[in-house]
């Protein structure tokens, strides 16, 4: 059962719409970042981008960490305005992402009268369609460090994140290739039938070799979102290291990520849950914690923050 929250409306709080909190989902470290900072003993991170990304848009990060009770991810569902799960290289099933994921999705699907959005940006995308479908859905693909466009029809025009934008706004994605792909596995359209009473597929992308895979994904009935591909990386990640060297800082590729936040964290202006306190919801900010700077260290992260999760685990 999920416990319930006395939400005060304080004055210096308001709910929804003008000071939206999004929740960036912590992740276990991996090889790209291990060892850059031993000092910190840390366990777990955040990408910096993803924080910018939604501040850029006008709304304010909190961190949910992993290996948490699930008393916690109640808490948070009720007191965030929408939770994004990022890029990475966590296990989608057996790991504290993944655990974390499936508690969030959980909690969406049995309480839809809590308007929560849920946005998944590349493993983020991907854990959300195996919520839905299971391993099955996902199949190897080759689009690591691939700049492409999308493709579509007129779902995308039908879609919630679409409907507003004007024929500008749709090209940046279907005319330009503006946003970049960074996975080695996709869903395909076939295993998307798995998914499809669950999900809508907004838009497609092809890889190296010309597989078609699901670029854009959209929730039926809640406000759940996927992309394939990292609109973040367009405004706030700088590395020019070879793997990454596909990122496109364009004007055109920037306005197609400031899109993407802007319409995300709209949704979370949707969203009525406050922190139960002014002091509850300081504590939860972002802004407790301090980014390293990682891209001085060989990391292909401009920044990261760094958390340590060993007395949870």
């Amino acid at each position: 059962m999920l416990s319930a929250l006395v939400l005060l409306s304080l004055g210096s709080l308001v709910a929804g719409h003008d000071r939206p909190i999004i929740g960036i989902l912590a992740q276990e470290t991996t090889h790209d970042i291990d060892g850059f900072f031993p000092e910190l003993n840390y366990t777990s991170y955040v990408q910096a981008s993803y924080v910018q990304f939604v501040e850029a848009a006008g709304a304010r990060a909190a961190p949910v960490f992993i290996h948490r009770s699930q008393q916690y991810y109640e808490d948070m569902f009720r007191q965030l305005n929408g939770l994004l799960l990022p890029g990475g290289n966590s296990l989608l099933g057996s790991s504290g992402f993944g655990s974390a994921a499936r508690a969030f999705w959980e909690l969406a699907h049995d309480h839809p009268e809590v308007y929560f959005p849920m946005w998944g940006t590349c493993l983020g995308h991907e854990e959300l369609a195996y919520l839905a479908g299971g391993h099955g859905v996902l199949e190897l693909c080759d689009a690591q460090n691939q700049l492409v466009t999308v493709q579509t029809d007129s779902t995308l025009l039908q879609s919630r994140m679409f409907a507003n934008a004007t024929p500008e706004q749709v090209a940046l994605f279907t005319d330009e290739p503006n946003v970049v792909m960074f996975h080695s596995k996709c869903v395909r359209p076939g295993a998307f039938a798995r998914l499809a009473p669950e999900y809508h597929s907004v838009a497609t992308a092809v890889d190296r070799h010309g597989l078609e895979y699901v670029a854009i994904l959209e929730h039926r009935d809640l406000p759940i979102y996927g992309t394939q591909f990292h609109p973040e990386k367009a405004a706030f990640e700088w590395s020019t290291l070879e793997r990454v060297d596909q990122i496109s800082h364009a004007p055109s590729a920037v306005s197609a990520s400031q899109y993407l936040g802007e319409f995300l964290v709209s949704e979370a202006r949707r969203s009525e849950n406050v922190f139960a306190s002014e002091a509850e919801e300081e504590a939860a900010l972002i802004y407790n914690h301090q980014p390293y700077f990682t891209g001085s260290r060989g990391s292909s992260f401009q920044m990261c923050y760094f958390f340590d999760d060993s007395d949870f685990m």
